[in-house]
């Protein structure tokens, strides 16, 4: 069985899988679609449901990092489309359908990827003023917005996509994300990079997709603590080793997720 759309989504929060799944169908329109759980925790009770019949999820079990749960469920998607979400959030209405849409009408390369814009704030509280499309902020989605991509060898128009939207056949022949990364940050920037390095264009969605919870949590504590860590002590040093030089490739080979750690130290012993 084939779907429009494999979402992925590397949590830790079963407790919210259910909202999450929720959000779908008003979002997504008519495309059918699957969701890849990938994480430490299983469903409660494996009680999820879809509310479409034509539609499906799975969990995958894994203890490795978010970035590598990530590319290792592209391993099972059956998805024309691929994509990646978090779960404290929830989809946005015909946010899903119009990226799709868009995707679709597309005439340019067939690497081209969608940014999937979302936004983020405590108890949902994010809006355009955070994250808009037009307007002088605009430039929120464009690497010279923000100081961690302003290096020498990444154009500061480039767009950039935290969250992004591209067909399985081009997240796999890019080599899906470098798995050195360990969160999901820095490694889907990466990969929108080296798609516009390569030619293909990143473009912004229509609407925002997925608007995410952010409580405020101590950056020390066990939901935050790794993935802050991750950042400073791991992504962001390997983003700017790699992108103050020349001579980034383009294309990774995708089994670089086999030397990735099974185990994410960061989260467990």
């Amino acid at each position: 069985m084939s779907f429009d759309l494999t979402i992925v989504i590397p949590g830790i929060r079963p407790q919210n899988w259910q909202r999450i799944l929720n959000s779908i169908p008003t979002s997504i329109g008519e495309y059918s679609y699957e969701v890849i759980f990938s994480g430490p925790n299983p469903p409660v009770d494996d009680t999820l449901v879809t509310t479409r019949k034509e539609d499906e999820w799975i969990y995958l079990e894994s203890y490795a990092s978010p970035t590598k749960c990530v590319h290792e469920a592209a391993i099972h998607a059956r998805g024309r489309l691929f994509t990646w979400a978090s779960d404290d959030g929830v989809f946005m209405n015909d946010g899903l359908k119009e990226a799709i849409r868009f995707w679709d009408s597309d005439k340019g390369s067939k690497y081209d990827e969608v940014v999937m814009r979302y936004f983020e704030g405590v108890n949902f509280g994010g809006n355009y003023q955070g994250q808009p499309m037009d307007g002088p902020r605009a430039s929120y989605w464009h690497a010279g917005h923000h100081p961690d991509l302003q290096l020498p060898h990444i154009p500061p128009t480039y767009k950039v996509a935290p969250l992004g939207m591209l067909s399985l056949e081009a997240f796999k022949f890019f080599g899906g994300f470098d798995c050195r990364f360990e969160h999901i940050n820095m490694s889907p920037i990466d990969l929108s990079i080296r798609i516009q390095n390569h030619g293909g264009g990143v473009y912004l969605s229509p609407l925002p997709t997925l608007n995410c919870d952010f409580p405020d949590l101590d950056d020390n504590g066990p939901q935050r603590g790794p993935v802050i860590r991750a950042f400073f002590q791991n992504d962001r040093p390997l983003f700017r080793a790699l992108y103050s030089n020349p001579g980034r490739p383009s294309i990774l080979d995708f089994n670089n997720y086999q030397e990735a750690p099974n185990v994410w130290g960061r989260r467990f012993n």
